[in-house]
């Protein structure tokens, strides 16, 4: 496999993750990456494969793409076992240990994000292709210090790939005679960015992504609602007031779902206060 600096094409972060242990930091992440690079340049699998197409084929194109990994690890990530009670880690055929060792493989920076105390695996804990995952610098997200965590994450992120959404080169016979060295990408940050993770990370924290306790009904709402947020996020007011006004309308004496209310609010007027306790 071709080494990272040999492929132009890599422009994208990759989520990797274990269903059953931090999807939340997975959707969390994805949300507030997608704002600063745009959907087009982070790979998450929930949200990037595409109905009705073959699974294997887009995993190996978002890794294919993939300029830096994240692997969500939480307290579980190791221990999940499959029907046999066998590890899932161990299995050569496991997703996730294909993700992490063609990663590596390909010489492209791999992140471990420490979920809520997790702690980094021991090579003697790993399978041997991918043992070197135990000595990757990490990241930590806690809950106690979610904003902190994103935003050093973010940091390290960009100094560790500052090629994420930068443009594919242009065919040879397109080139100029000269060409200067093409500038790594500058992503603008501002207090309201990182107010804006807060309220995300917060939101999934308080289980906006997890959907615990809403009914079907509340999770079609949570669902379109995150939908306009995401517009919100993105400068793109019109398209979430379109969302919003689309909403069914809900009965009076209908069960109130606070944590949805908060997501309609911002979706809605933009505005973050009160939602950030």
């Amino acid at each position: 496999m071709q080494k990272s600096e040999d492929n132009p094409h890599r422009h994208a972060v990759f989520i990797s993750f274990r269903n059953g242990d931090g999807e939340w930091a997975a959707v969390a992440l994805d949300m507030v990456l997608k704002v600063e690079y745009g959907d087009e340049n982070v790979f998450r699998s929930s949200r990037s494969i595409r109905s009705g197409y073959e699974f294997t084929h887009e995993l190996q194109t978002g890794l294919r793409t993939a300029c830096a990994v994240l692997v969500v690890i939480g307290r579980q990530w190791l221990s999940i076992t499959d029907d046999t009670g066998n590890r899932k880690i161990d299995q050569v055929g496991d997703w996730v240990r294909r993700e992490v060792g063609e990663s590596l493989v390909a010489g492209i920076p791999v992140i471990p994000v420490l979920v809520d105390g997790a702690t980094l695996p021991r090579a003697a804990e790993l399978p041997p292709d991918i043992s070197a995952l135990s000595v990757r610098q990490s990241v930590r997200l806690d809950r106690k210090q979610a904003e902190s965590d994103i935003e050093n994450m973010l940091q390290k992120l960009r100094q560790a790939a500052p090629g994420i959404g930068s443009p594919p080169p242009e065919p040879p016979e397109r080139r100029p005679a000269v060409r200067a060295l093409p500038r790594p990408v500058q992503v603008k940050k501002t207090s309201a960015t990182a107010r804006i993770q807060a309220l995300l990370v917060t939101l999934a924290l308080r289980g906006a992504l997890s959907g615990k306790g809403l009914s079907p009904d509340d999770l079609a709402r949570r669902d379109a609602l995150l939908r306009a947020v995401n517009h919100r996020l993105r400068g793109e007011p019109e398209l979430a007031l379109a969302i919003v006004l689309g909403l069914p309308h809900r009965p009076t004496d209908a069960p109130r779902s606070p944590m949805l209310e908060q997501l309609e609010q911002f979706a809605y007027t933009g505005q973050l206060g009160g939602l950030v306790p």
